[in-house]
Protein backbone atom coordinates (compact mmCIF):
# COMPACT_ATOMS: atom_id res chain seq x y z
CA UNK A 1 0.00 0.00 0.00
CA UNK A 2 1.44 3.20 -0.85
CA UNK A 3 2.56 5.58 1.90
CA UNK A 4 1.09 8.84 0.22
CA UNK A 5 -1.61 9.89 2.54
CA UNK A 6 -2.73 12.76 1.09
CA UNK A 7 -1.95 16.06 -1.07
CA UNK A 8 -0.93 17.96 1.54
CA UNK A 9 0.98 15.45 2.56
CA UNK A 10 2.80 14.98 -0.49
CA UNK A 11 2.97 18.82 -0.70
CA UNK A 12 4.84 19.30 3.09
CA UNK A 13 7.69 16.37 1.89
CA UNK A 14 8.20 18.58 -1.39
CA UNK A 15 8.48 21.57 0.72
CA UNK A 16 11.02 20.13 3.50
CA UNK A 17 13.44 20.00 0.15
CA UNK A 18 13.22 23.36 -1.15
CA UNK A 19 13.71 26.45 0.62
CA UNK A 20 10.76 29.32 0.15
CA UNK A 21 12.58 32.03 -0.63
CA UNK A 22 15.06 33.69 -2.86
CA UNK A 23 17.01 36.86 -4.11
CA UNK A 24 14.81 37.53 -6.46
CA UNK A 25 10.64 36.12 -4.92
CA UNK A 26 8.87 38.95 -3.29
CA UNK A 27 6.13 35.98 -2.59
CA UNK A 28 7.11 32.43 -2.78
CA UNK A 29 4.87 29.45 -2.28
CA UNK A 30 1.63 29.14 -0.85
CA UNK A 31 -0.50 31.87 -1.73
CA UNK A 32 -2.25 31.38 -5.80
CA UNK A 33 0.56 33.07 -7.85
CA UNK A 34 4.36 33.40 -6.70
CA UNK A 35 5.62 36.85 -7.19
CA UNK A 36 9.00 37.39 -8.63
CA UNK A 37 10.59 40.62 -9.05
CA UNK A 38 11.37 41.10 -12.43
CA UNK A 39 13.48 44.91 -14.01
CA UNK A 40 13.71 43.54 -17.43
CA UNK A 41 12.95 41.12 -20.38
CA UNK A 42 11.47 38.01 -18.62
CA UNK A 43 13.22 34.22 -20.23
CA UNK A 44 10.74 31.52 -19.39
CA UNK A 45 11.06 27.91 -20.79
CA UNK A 46 9.01 24.91 -20.40
CA UNK A 47 10.04 21.21 -20.47
CA UNK A 48 7.86 17.99 -20.43
CA UNK A 49 9.85 14.83 -19.01
CA UNK A 50 7.61 11.72 -19.35
CA UNK A 51 8.62 8.20 -18.50
CA UNK A 52 8.63 5.95 -21.37
CA UNK A 53 9.17 9.34 -23.63
CA UNK A 54 11.95 10.55 -21.75
CA UNK A 55 13.32 8.32 -19.26
CA UNK A 56 13.37 4.98 -17.51
CA UNK A 57 12.84 4.00 -14.34
CA UNK A 58 14.50 0.70 -15.07
CA UNK A 59 18.14 2.81 -14.92
CA UNK A 60 17.59 6.37 -14.11
CA UNK A 61 17.08 6.47 -10.05
CA UNK A 62 14.18 8.79 -8.80
CA UNK A 63 17.41 11.52 -8.26
CA UNK A 64 18.43 10.95 -11.40
CA UNK A 65 14.69 12.00 -12.96
CA UNK A 66 14.41 14.79 -10.77
CA UNK A 67 18.05 16.46 -11.26
CA UNK A 68 17.52 15.89 -15.26
CA UNK A 69 13.96 17.16 -15.17
CA UNK A 70 15.54 20.57 -14.13
CA UNK A 71 18.87 20.61 -15.97
CA UNK A 72 16.79 20.40 -19.69
CA UNK A 73 15.08 23.30 -18.08
CA UNK A 74 18.43 25.42 -17.14
CA UNK A 75 19.93 24.37 -20.01
CA UNK A 76 17.41 26.59 -21.79
CA UNK A 77 17.77 29.56 -20.06
CA UNK A 78 21.77 28.74 -20.42
CA UNK A 79 21.38 29.10 -23.76
CA UNK A 80 19.56 32.49 -23.54
CA UNK A 81 22.57 33.77 -21.47
CA UNK A 82 20.33 34.05 -18.33
CA UNK A 83 20.64 33.83 -14.32
CA UNK A 84 17.68 31.73 -13.09
CA UNK A 85 15.54 33.16 -10.80
CA UNK A 86 12.80 30.55 -10.34
CA UNK A 87 10.85 27.22 -11.41
CA UNK A 88 7.11 25.57 -11.15
CA UNK A 89 6.79 22.46 -11.00
CA UNK A 90 3.99 20.22 -12.44
CA UNK A 91 4.07 16.51 -10.95
CA UNK A 92 1.69 13.76 -12.04
CA UNK A 93 2.48 10.29 -10.03
CA UNK A 94 1.96 7.17 -11.17
CA UNK A 95 0.15 4.17 -9.07
CA UNK A 96 2.99 2.61 -7.83
CA UNK A 97 4.49 5.71 -6.63
CA UNK A 98 5.35 6.22 -2.64
CA UNK A 99 7.26 8.70 -0.38
CA UNK A 100 10.36 7.10 -1.75
CA UNK A 101 9.81 8.04 -5.43
CA UNK A 102 8.59 11.40 -4.20
CA UNK A 103 11.56 12.27 -2.05
CA UNK A 104 14.41 10.65 -4.32
CA UNK A 105 12.75 13.06 -6.93
CA UNK A 106 13.07 16.20 -4.69
CA UNK A 107 16.77 15.09 -3.36
CA UNK A 108 18.04 14.88 -7.04
CA UNK A 109 15.89 18.09 -8.34
CA UNK A 110 16.97 20.27 -5.01
CA UNK A 111 20.85 19.15 -5.03
CA UNK A 112 20.39 20.77 -8.82
CA UNK A 113 18.60 23.49 -7.52
CA UNK A 114 21.49 24.27 -4.81
CA UNK A 115 24.25 24.75 -7.32
CA UNK A 116 22.04 26.65 -9.38
CA UNK A 117 20.95 29.14 -6.85
CA UNK A 118 17.52 28.75 -8.59
CA UNK A 119 14.05 28.35 -6.16
CA UNK A 120 11.02 25.92 -6.28
CA UNK A 121 8.12 29.25 -6.46
CA UNK A 122 5.07 26.55 -7.09
CA UNK A 123 3.43 23.68 -8.91
CA UNK A 124 0.71 21.02 -9.10
CA UNK A 125 0.18 17.48 -8.31
CA UNK A 126 -1.82 15.42 -10.18
CA UNK A 127 -1.89 11.35 -10.81
CA UNK A 128 -1.14 9.77 -14.50
CA UNK A 129 -0.36 6.16 -15.47
CA UNK A 130 3.20 6.63 -15.62
CA UNK A 131 5.46 9.03 -14.13
CA UNK A 132 5.46 12.49 -15.90
CA UNK A 133 7.10 16.17 -14.47
CA UNK A 134 6.54 19.62 -16.39
CA UNK A 135 8.66 22.14 -15.28
CA UNK A 136 9.00 25.90 -15.88
CA UNK A 137 11.97 28.44 -15.59
CA UNK A 138 12.14 31.93 -15.55
CA UNK A 139 15.31 34.09 -15.81
CA UNK A 140 17.35 37.08 -16.80
CA UNK A 141 20.10 38.07 -19.22
CA UNK A 142 22.23 41.47 -19.37
CA UNK A 143 21.92 40.78 -22.52
CA UNK A 144 19.79 37.45 -24.45
CA UNK A 145 21.77 35.22 -26.51
CA UNK A 146 19.06 34.14 -28.96
CA UNK A 147 19.61 32.03 -31.65
CA UNK A 148 18.86 33.77 -34.45
CA UNK A 149 21.54 36.13 -33.90
CA UNK A 150 23.65 34.10 -36.22
CA UNK A 151 24.52 34.92 -39.57
CA UNK A 152 26.37 33.20 -42.80
CA UNK A 153 30.09 33.68 -42.26
CA UNK A 154 29.88 34.14 -38.14
CA UNK A 155 32.51 32.06 -36.50
CA UNK A 156 30.29 28.62 -34.84
CA UNK A 157 32.22 27.35 -31.15
CA UNK A 158 31.11 24.86 -28.55
CA UNK A 159 31.16 24.63 -25.47
CA UNK A 160 31.88 20.84 -23.70
CA UNK A 161 32.43 17.52 -25.15
CA UNK A 162 29.35 16.70 -27.74
CA UNK A 163 27.90 13.13 -27.98
CA UNK A 164 28.66 11.79 -24.65
CA UNK A 165 24.85 11.65 -23.36
CA UNK A 166 24.06 9.87 -26.79
CA UNK A 167 26.59 6.78 -26.28
CA UNK A 168 25.40 7.00 -22.42
CA UNK A 169 22.09 6.47 -23.41
CA UNK A 170 23.00 3.60 -26.01
CA UNK A 171 25.10 2.08 -23.16
CA UNK A 172 22.39 1.98 -20.53
CA UNK A 173 19.50 0.84 -22.86
CA UNK A 174 21.60 -2.12 -24.03
CA UNK A 175 23.29 -2.92 -20.12
CA UNK A 176 21.05 -0.79 -17.65
CA UNK A 177 23.06 0.41 -14.84
CA UNK A 178 25.90 -1.48 -14.75
CA UNK A 179 27.14 0.10 -17.87
CA UNK A 180 27.76 2.99 -15.35
CA UNK A 181 30.32 0.91 -13.83
CA UNK A 182 32.54 0.24 -16.96
CA UNK A 183 31.62 3.53 -18.85
CA UNK A 184 30.44 6.18 -15.98
CA UNK A 185 31.59 9.23 -17.90
CA UNK A 186 28.64 8.66 -20.60
CA UNK A 187 26.22 7.39 -18.51
CA UNK A 188 26.38 9.87 -15.89
CA UNK A 189 26.40 12.77 -19.08
CA UNK A 190 22.76 11.17 -19.89
CA UNK A 191 21.72 10.74 -16.17
CA UNK A 192 22.80 13.87 -15.18
CA UNK A 193 23.84 16.52 -17.69
CA UNK A 194 25.48 19.72 -16.43
CA UNK A 195 23.26 23.06 -17.18
CA UNK A 196 25.78 25.69 -18.71
CA UNK A 197 24.71 28.44 -16.72
CA UNK A 198 27.85 30.07 -16.05
CA UNK A 199 29.23 30.36 -19.97
CA UNK A 200 25.91 31.86 -20.84
CA UNK A 201 25.91 34.43 -17.90
CA UNK A 202 29.67 35.12 -18.96
CA UNK A 203 28.75 35.61 -22.69
CA UNK A 204 25.63 37.28 -21.53
CA UNK A 205 28.06 40.01 -19.51
CA UNK A 206 30.25 40.08 -22.42
CA UNK A 207 27.79 40.63 -24.90
CA UNK A 208 26.16 43.66 -22.98
CA UNK A 209 29.82 45.03 -22.30
CA UNK A 210 30.74 45.57 -25.76
CA UNK A 211 27.41 46.84 -26.64
CA UNK A 212 27.76 49.35 -23.99
CA UNK A 213 31.48 50.35 -24.80
CA UNK A 214 30.47 50.68 -28.31
CA UNK A 215 27.42 53.11 -27.57
CA UNK A 216 25.32 50.85 -29.33
CA UNK A 217 23.25 48.00 -27.85
CA UNK A 218 22.71 46.12 -30.73
CA UNK A 219 26.68 45.25 -31.20
CA UNK A 220 28.43 42.45 -29.32
CA UNK A 221 26.28 40.20 -31.88
CA UNK A 222 26.00 36.90 -30.06
CA UNK A 223 24.08 34.22 -30.44
CA UNK A 224 23.58 30.62 -28.56
CA UNK A 225 21.61 27.44 -28.27
CA UNK A 226 21.49 24.29 -26.73
CA UNK A 227 22.41 20.99 -28.23
CA UNK A 228 19.47 18.53 -26.51
CA UNK A 229 18.66 17.30 -29.67
CA UNK A 230 22.32 16.67 -31.06
CA UNK A 231 24.57 18.63 -33.25
CA UNK A 232 23.68 17.27 -36.22
CA UNK A 233 19.83 18.56 -35.42
CA UNK A 234 20.40 21.25 -34.17
CA UNK A 235 23.21 23.24 -35.88
CA UNK A 236 20.87 23.63 -39.19
CA UNK A 237 18.16 25.84 -36.95
CA UNK A 238 21.14 27.66 -35.63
Amino acid sequence: MSDLVSEDHILARIASHFPNEGPDVLLGRGDDCAVLGVSGPLCVSTDLFMEGVHFRRSYFTPEDIGWKALAVNLSDLAADGARPMGFTVGLSLPPDADMALVDGLCAGMAELAAQASVPLVGGDLSRADKLHLCLTVFGQAEKTLLRGEAQPGDVIFLIGRTGLARAGLLLLEERGRAALNEWPIPCEAHLRPAPRLKEGMRLSRLAADWGREKGDPTCGRLGLMDLSDGLARDLPRL
